[in-house]
């Protein structure tokens, strides 16, 4: 009976072990693919230019716009340009591009804000463009690097009006930021374009149309577990401490919500709950017939005026 025990336990310890490097292999590898900008462009067609930097590189030669570099609470660089407005102006509009783009992508906004008499300083997240920081995290950390920027802003434009407009990622790191807001109150604004409201949940979403599982399947969580095991080891840190829905539920900043209605990558319901969940002044535009985080290309003259509209009537003294 003795050895039919040591047996059975060790035929349990073999599985247990087995089943569980398994979990790890799995959970390692998507957590490289999540990371990777090859996914998203073969599945979403979102192409790769975090590096392309050569855009912004020849608007700041040419208009002698200041470059700017900053230390990380992370302890990395990370790299912006300030654009000042056409007139001398204490109103300022910080940029955060979407995920695998550089700052390079705030010049497609610029006009926008110069109309409205903004400065605007657009800046490369963690691990894209100049930055340093190594992999993404989706907001996690990079919510933490706005407030170095935003202690810059002040300096530079001691009371201020500062606002927040962010794409996809970008929009999602804003978000992220509200809750930290409260306590400062350094962000008049925030504009959230194509944001998703807890990336373990968009994981859940893509991968149940991806896999063809339902989203209470136990072999997607199991799966979701082991890559978040990965994520913890590697870069210190979880997909459910990514959740700007529950970061605006704390929050009294006013936010504009943008969001295409035809958006694949980020369901534009997570908009609407964004919406819902928010706590302070709120507003909701979706764009028709419009791609992921696409809306200032498909329609400006509506985006721009749903922009001044919104600061407007937020920012009145």
């Amino acid at each position: 009976m003795k050895k039919l025990l040591i047996f059975c336990f060790g035929i349990a310890l073999g599985v247990f072990v087995a089943v569980n490097t398994l979990g790890l292999m799995m959970g390692e590898f998507i957590y490289r693919e999540l990371t990777s900008p090859h996914l998203y462009q073969n599945l979403f067609n979102l192409q790769d230019n975090s590096k392309n930097i050569e855009k912004i590189a020849t608007a700041e030669k040419k208009y002698e716009w200041e470059k700017v570099g900053l230390t990380s609470p992370h302890g990395y660089t990370i790299r912006g340009t300030y654009i000042p407005a056409n007139q001398p102006s204490k109103q300022t509009i910080l940029f955060l591009h979407g995920l695998f783009q550089n700052r390079s992508s705030g010049l497609d906004y610029l006009d926008i804000y110069q109309e409205l008499g903004y400065n605007v300083l657009i800046v490369d997240a963690r691990g894209h463009g100049d930055s340093g920081g190594g992999s993404i995290s989706w907001g996690y950390f990079e919510k933490d690097d706005i407030n170095v920027w935003l202690n810059w802003l002040e300096q530079k434009n001691p009371q201020g009006i500062i606002g927040i407009h962010g794409i996809s990622m970008g929009a999602a790191t804003a978000l992220l930021h509200t809750e930290l807001n409260e306590s400062t109150h350094q962000v008049s604004f925030y504009i959230a374009d194509s944001s998703y409201d807890d990336f373990k949940d968009l994981l859940i979403k893509q991968l149940t149309i991806l896999a063809a599982l339902p989203e209470d399947s136990k072999a997607l969580h199991t799966i979701l577990f082991y890559t978040q095991i990965a994520a913890y080891y590697h870069d210190r840190f979880t997909f459910d401490q990514i959740s700007p829905l529950l970061a605006v539920q704390h929050t009294t900043t006013p936010i504009l919500y943008l969001h295409g209605q035809k958006d694949t990558l980020i369901p534009p319901q997570m908009s609407q709950d964004l919406y819902n969940a928010t706590a302070g002044a709120k507003e909701l535009h979706f764009f028709p017939d419009t791609p992921h985080a696409s809306a200032v290309y498909y329609d400006k003259a509506d985006y721009a005026e749903t922009i001044r509209a919104f600061i407007e009537k937020n920012t009145r003294k």
